[in-house]
């Protein structure tokens, strides 16, 4: 079956959880639910499954939860949120955070809860009825004309919470099989309510088609006489659903045909096929069938349906469709029960803790399996009892003292067989050979992990790849202040430990989803916007100010007074080390530049509806200024904000080009031309907002956009500082949009000289390591030159913020920063030559050994230029200092 070989772990709950349970068990699944001691199961959905009795609040009980859930592939969380976090079993024991490692990075954990996990309910009890409610999908359910009819429980419970908690982790499970690494599935009823019943709900927005009109007057709430359910004689119901004419129209002559001669409610009115859409009809088409179907049995209905095309056929009981349903052959592969009769009350209930010694044992039995396998794995071999495998059938060899078997590898090599029959390669240590043309991450691939049979007997590895959270070796790899023996007037131990966090989370959250979203072009994704939310990083990469107040930073390893811009500054190289550059836009660079104007111009009311969702991760923001006409020209905007008559609206017309992330931005700080000057208003996306992909040769993943604003309509409350004064909102943002460019220019060109030292010092030319030519000692010395001059200017600015008030900033560092800007641009453009030159035909291949060489050389160009063209701020750099040139100054 389909899951086959999955272990889950289920706790006992009611409706959602053990349903997103059972549809896993049902197609393979290995299902363990998890019961408390003494506790009565009324759980119905326990097909196929295992129980356990755990107490969870004695140690033993809980170290045996923590040993299942780390053997486990799935763990269902069916309780109200922060349940598991005191159990000390939340998703960041397993998955791992900022501080410590996780103890099983491939679980997946699905939680479902009721209400969403932020907002004014998130705290509340609820039931089904509640999020149905909430929704918005109960108003729309049939019923009287004085309130709607409550559906049983299948919508929320099932549909949108268990359903989509089971969907989430198949998905989750196929991302899996990419990475290598799980991840928490968040899952609320109401949303989940919301998404399965799109259709509808679209419907009643748009207020047209099916559901245009007031409950119960609609084609598919019961309003419509053809699609609706008919009591007949023996008290059986018929339902008809024939919304298409040509299914009508049979329906019609089939029902006129079967009934008496004498049958004439309406005083011998019948009805034709024209009376399907005359909606005044209606209620004389409804009360004749009514009283038709009054006149026979329900199975003679059936019969009289059956094997036609009329859309009618008789409401089973659920015994009948149990009968009749048992007789139908499974699919495969199965996505439903092989048998959905309906069991005696015995055959359901699952006696919790029924099967406890079995599933102790099988644990244990694992648990000795795994040692075993292990040492099995790593067997000690001599170097002279590898080199016998060295024929085509037998063939090994030694990677950095551990033992490969590529016997049945070696036709799936992509140099061809004949390498690695190489008298120096077969049998012998290849390590030289290896790393000459593969990198590291290449042996930490599960395919070839399991290629790994032992290890030369007395030797250890020497050799490592990416460690999360460690610091660098490898000179000018990383800045003087996080080099061993170095010093620095600028870094508190705090900013030390704030680093190394910093850093793990990096390294271990965002790194591997920065490669996955380069390759497919998607944007960053939600899991890792989320997790980063759940430690206030989207808030610091603000910077320190008001918007912090409250807030826990980090778990609590920086206070929010405590913040400055170092602390940013570590944020953004951190980030900026441990992802690609398209990635790092698309991880919500557009509201780094796009929320500081709401933030420092925004009215209190528009404050607190945007900041904390876009702060939270759940909305987004970009800035929308650049245009086709304009460039980098601000004040030659095109797009147009006209007042409307009531003057209580703006009406704004017009487009914007490379906007970053406004493909999937909610809001938009956008620059317009208005009667009193330039004017920056923030829009949310609504009618007349349209986005579209820009395709360049950066990356997808930013989401860059062309968007035009067709007659929007925009609350004149959303202006942002003064109308007509939007030269100085964007004027004061541009500083800290640009600090934050060099903050990250500075750190990519270290990952470069990083790259760049490792081949030089593994790549052979003539017999010598490619370091001994002195024109790459040459360029590697520019590169370092460039990185070193660059981040002192920026750790002396940055100090320079931390000790000017934001207005200072405004006067004093606008020119510096500009002149940093454009001197730190221009110095990757070179660097970024510089690597081509030295990886040669591999700096310009996207894969392999040069594939980081040669995604800067194609990105780098798009650093020069946001935020303002190099040339642009060098200029603005000179003419600032121009103005604070002393008038009595002369030669």
């Amino acid at each position: 079956m389909a899951l086959a070989g999955l272990n889950v772990i289920e706790f006992a709950g009611l409706a959602p959880g053990p349903f997103a349970g059972l549809i896993l068990a049902d197609n393979g699944a290995s299902v363990t639910r998890i019961d408390r001691p003494f506790a009565a199961s009324s759980d119905v959905l326990c097909r196929g499954k295992r129980s356990i009795v755990v107490d969870s609040k004695v140690p033993t009980g809980r170290k045996l939860l923590e040993d299942l859930i780390c053997s486990a592939d799935v763990l269902i969380d069916p309780f109200r949120p922060g349940v598991m976090e005191k159990l000390g079993l939340g998703p960041e024991l397993f998955l791992g955070d900022a501080v410590r490692k996780g103890l099983n990075k491939r679980l997946i954990y699905a939680r479902v809860v009721g209400f969403p996990r932020t907002g004014p309910h998130k705290d509340m009890a609820g039931h089904d009825i509640n999020y149905l409610a909430l929704s918005g999908v109960l108003a729309m359910m049939p019923g009287t004309s004085e309130k709607p009819t409550f559906p049983l429980n299948i919508v929320a419970d099932f549909a949108g919470g268990g359903a989509m908690c089971a969907l989430g982790i198949l998905l989750a499970l196929v991302e899996r099989a990419r990475t290598g690494h799980g991840q928490v599935i968040n899952v609320d009823m109401v949303s989940g309510t919301r998404y399965v019943s799109s259709f509808p709900l679209i419907q009643s927005y748009l207020g047209t088609g099916m559901l245009g009109g007031p409950r119960g007057t609609n084609l598919l709430d019961g309003g419509a006489p053809f699609y609706t359910v008919y009591t007949c004689k023996d008290g059986g119901w018929m339902s008809v659903g024939c919304l298409e004419p040509q299914f009508f129209k049979s329906f019609i002559n089939i029902f006129n045909k079967s009934l008496p001669e004498d049958f004439s409610p309406l005083h011998g009115w019948k009805p034709d096929a024209s009376s399907q859409f005359q909606t005044d009809e209606w209620p004389r088409l409804a009360e004749y069938l009514k009283q038709g179907f009054l006149t026979q049995p329900r199975d003679f209905w059936a019969d009289v349906y059956h094997g036609t095309d009329a859309c009618t056929v008789p409401v089973l009981t659920p015994a009948e469709a149990g009968k009749q349903t048992s007789h139908i052959p499974a699919r495969h592969p199965q996505v439903s029960a092989p048998n959905q009769t309906y069991p005696d009350s015995k055959d359901v209930a699952l006696e919790p803790g029924m099967h406890t010694e079995e599933i102790l044992f099988s644990s244990l039995i694992s648990s000795l399996t795994s040692i075993k396998m292990a040492s099995q794995q790593l067997k000690p071999f001599t170097r002279e009892e590898v080199a016998k495998h060295n024929t085509p059938d037998d063939l090994w060899i030694i990677i950095d003292t551990k033992v490969y078997n590529i016997s049945r590898f070696k036709a799936m090599h992509p140099g061809g067989l004949s390498v690695l029959l190489d008298d120096q390669i077969a049998g012998q240590d290849a390590t030289e050979a290896f790393f000459s043309l593969h990198r590291y991450e290449v042996l930490e691939k599960p395919q070839y992990q399991r290629l790994v049979v032992g290890i030369i007997e007395g030797e250890k590895p020497a050799i490592h790849g990416r460690i999360a959270g460690e610091l660098s070796k490898v000179p000018y790899a990383e800045p003087t202040w996080l080099t061993a023996g170095y010093h620095s007037p600028y870094y508190t131990e705090n900013h030390r430990q704030f680093q190394k966090a910093i850093r793990k989370f990096f390294d271990e959250v965002v790194y591997y989803d920065s490669i996955d979203r380069e390759a497919d072009g998607k944007r960053p994704s939600q899991s890792v916007i989320d997790q980063m939310a759940a430690l206030n990083m989207h808030a610091m990469r603000m910077g320190p100010g008001k918007h912090l107040q409250g807030r826990i930073l980090m778990n609590g390893l920086v206070a929010p007074e405590q913040f400055d811009y170092f602390h940013e500054l570590i944020i953004t190289q951190e980030f900026a080390r441990s992802s690609l550059r398209g990635y790092g836009d698309g991880l919500l660079g557009g509201k780094v530049i796009g929320l500081p104007p709401v933030l420092n111009f925004g009215s209190e009311e528009l404050k607190a509806k945007v900041v904390p969702e876009v702060l939270a991760g759940k909305k987004f923001i970009c800035l929308a200024i650049s245009e086709a006409q304009a460039g980098s020209d601000v004040m030659g905007l095109q797009t147009t904000a006209v007042k409307s008559e009531d003057g209580k609206e703006w009406i704004i017309n017009g487009s914007k080009k490379w906007i970053t992330n406004g493909t999937f931005a909610d809001y938009f700080t956008v620059g317009c031309k208005t009667e009193d000057g330039f004017t920056v208003i923030l829009v949310e996306r609504g009618p007349g907002v349209e986005t579209k992909q820009i395709k360049t040769s950066y990356s997808t993943t930013a989401g860059t956009a062309y968007i035009t604003f067709d007659d929007v309509r925009v609350p004149v409350g959303n202006t942002l500082g003064e109308e007509g004064g939007g030269i100085f909102v964007m004027l004061s943002n541009f500083n800290h949009e640009r600090w934050v460019m060099c903050c990250a220019s500075a750190r990519s060109q270290r990952s470069i000289i990083e790259e760049c030292l490792k081949w030089t010092t593994q790549r052979k030319v003539f017999g010598k390591p490619l370091h001994s030519q002195a024109v790459i000692r040459a360029k590697l010395a520019a590169m370092m030159s460039r990185a070193e001059s660059i981040q002192s200017w920026l750790e002396n600015i940055t100090y320079q913020m931390c000790n000017m008030s934001y207005k200072q900033q405004a006067g004093k560092l606008a020119g510096p920063i500009a002149l940093l800007k454009s001197y730190s641009t221009s110095c990757g453009q070179d660097t970024a030559r510089d690597a081509v030159q030295v990886f040669g035909g591999r700096g310009i291949t996207q894969s392999g050994m040069g594939k980081f060489i040669e995604h800067y050389h194609r990105t780098i160009p798009f650093d020069s230029l946001l935020g303002g063209a190099e040339d642009v701020l060098a200029d603005l750099g000179v003419r600032q200092a121009l103005r604070g040139m002393p008038k009595d100054a002369r030669l």
